[in-house]
Formats: C-alpha cells, sequence, structure tokens
C-alpha cells in the first residue's frame, strides 16, 4: 500500500481530534496544530506507518523520516521555526491508530531512518485505547505512546508531560 499524502495524514489527525483542532495549512511540514485543551501550540512530522516484510520482527511496524529536501546520505534534524511543542507521529494507513514518538530524541538523523514500534503496543492501543512502551535510544530512553483516534487527545498531553 503506498504511503499517505501530507494532507492524507493530517487529515487523519484532525478528524481524530474534531472540534479540538484548528489545523494550520494541510499540506505544510511541518504541520501547525492547536488543540482546545493543550496550551502550547504544536508542529507535527506526520508519516505512514507501515509493515513491510523482511529485516525485521513481523510484529514490528515503523515510519521513515525523509525530511523536506533531504537527499541520501544528507543527515536532518526536526527544525521547529516556530518554537512550538515538537511531535513525531506514525499514522496507520487504514486503522485508527497513531505513534507517538518523541521528536525531541531524533537528532542528527540520516536518509530514510526507520523509527520502529512494536506489534503488542499496537495491539493493547486498538483494544484498550491507549498503550506505552520504552525504547533503548542513542539519546536516552524514549517512549512510545499508541493511541486509537479517540485517545490521541490525551496521548498527544502524555507526549507534552514528558511520557
Amino acid at each position: 500500500m503506498p504511503g499517505l499524502t501530507n494532507r492524507e495524514l493530517h487529515a487523519r489527525l484532525v478528524a481524530a481530534l474534531g472540534a479540538a483542532a484548528t489545523p494550520g495549512p494541510m499540506d505544510d511540514v511541518p504541520f501547525l496544530l492547536d488543540v482546545s485543551g493543550i496550551a502550547v501550540p504544536l508542529v507535527v512530522w506526520a508519516f505512514t506507518l507501515t509493515h513491510p516484510p523482511g529485516g525485521r520482527h513481523p510484529a514490528e511496524s515503523k515510519i521513515q523520516l525523509i525530511m523536506p529536501g533531504q537527499t541520501n546520505r544528507q543527515r536532518a534534524n526536526l527544525v521547529d521555526p516556530t518554537g512550538g511543542f515538537k511531535v513525531l507521529v506514525g499514522v496507520h494507513p487504514t486503522d485508527d491508530i497513531f505513534v507517538l514518538w518523541d521528536a525531541y530524541k531524533q537528532k542528527d538523523f540520516s536518509y530514510s531512518k526507520n523509527v520502529q514500534v512494536q506489534g503488542p503496543l499496537l495491539w493493547d492501543a486498538a483494544v484498550s485505547g491507549m498503550a506505552t512502551g520504552h525504547r533503548l535510544l542513542s539519546t536516552g530512553n524514549e517512549t512510545v505512546i499508541v493511541a486509537r483516534g479517540d485517545r490521541l487527545a490525551e496521548a498527544l498531553k502524555l507526549r507534552i508531560a514528558g511520557e
């Protein structure tokens, strides 16, 4: 299945948040988003969550970080020109599932860097609404938050709180 366009990714986020969301231009990367009940503006990098065969555990899904204008062999960062809170999100292409990684832990990354989430977190969130897990990165410990759309605002608040 091909990846979702920026507009589709952003529309899925806005739809999940409903009336609480006040989006910026839908094609912009990063995507600016205000959410009522969240005191800071969000600066969002959204990617399609994929589950490609080979090379990974069968229950693992991922996003691939590629910044606008980034080319092979170029390193990049999630640069926020606005001073908002940076959010890195994977959007499941068919299910109402969103994965939030710690954008502040993603520094100086290579072109098409993989950022993973384990299947049990996806399944737990699909059943219970939200799940959290931990990954050890070279930049420190990271909490991964997975949420159904009906719990996305709550997951964003957890992400901002440092969970």
